[in-house]
């Protein structure tokens, strides 16, 4: 969907700002009927992280300063 694969060994060595809010993971994960590990939070978290700065370059390679939707 996103152009990567997420691997968790990738995000695990350095601890990052979290940028998912985990209760609402847990949430949405509770209604699917299954659990989240922490591990997977660290990916989430990753992974948006990397589509927020994808988008912000291609914003910023329209000369704009404001990331739309087009740009995800």
């Amino acid at each position: 969907m996103f152009g990567h694969v997420f691997c968790m060994t990738d995000f695990t060595k350095v601890k990052k700002m979290s940028y998912i809010v985990k209760s609402k993971i847990r949430e949405l994960a509770k209604s699917l009927d299954i659990s989240i590990s922490r591990e997977a939070d660290d990916v989430l978290s990753a992974a948006v992280e990397e589509i927020i700065k994808k988008a912000a370059k291609r914003a910023e390679g329209n000369g704009r300063k404001t990331v739309k939707a087009r740009d995800i």
